[in-house]
């Protein structure tokens, strides 16, 4: 679904992979800069 929605917005292959792994890359420093949860 990702992927179609971006390929009808005019986007190449590589450049939604690119968009996902910045996603990903985001979402896991946020998780690393809060540091753990669990005491």
């Amino acid at each position: 679904q990702y992927a179609q929605r971006r390929t009808s917005e005019g986007k190449t292959p590589r450049e939604i992979r690119r968009c996902l792994k910045r996603y990903i890359a985001r979402d896991l420093y946020r998780l690393l800069e809060a540091g753990p949860t669990t005491p």
